[in-house]
């Protein structure tokens, strides 16, 4: 029964909210989908959620959940946008110094992300 109630309750909402940067939204909407979207809620419950990422919390009607996370979709988390966003992210670091070994380990990070991204998105491929 505990761990029940454990898997069906909700996580704090600031523990999901999406800051809006594109790049973050395949892994906020995977962490979205599996702290809130597969749980049995109803679906006024979930949509706080959504209204803590960017304010869709408009609608009173049953269908506004899914019609909460087709905005968030189209906004956020549509393909095209999230690969120019990588290129763009690419096309403007800056050079660093070899020496600067926080820089250069960051950047790897962003570059294991571009691979990671590339099965995913196949228009990085380019």
């Amino acid at each position: 029964m505990k761990q029940s109630l454990e898997i069906n309750s909700l996580p704090p909402t600031k523990s999901i909210v999406f800051s809006g940067y594109v790049i973050e939204c395949p892994r906020w909407r995977s962490m979205f989908d599996l702290m809130v979207d597969s749980k049995d809620h109803h679906w006024h419950q979930k949509l706080v959620y959504l209204d803590a990422v960017q304010g869709l919390n408009v609608f009173s009607i049953p269908d506004a959940y899914i019609e909460a996370r087709n905005i968030c979709d189209d906004i956020y988390c549509d393909p095209y946008e999230i690969v120019d966003a990588y290129i763009d992210k690419l096309e403007k670091w800056s050079q660093m110094d070899v020496d600067n070994s926080k820089g250069l380990r960051k950047y790897s990070h962003f570059l294991r992300q571009v691979t990671v991204a590339k099965q995913t998105f196949s228009e990085l491929a380019r």
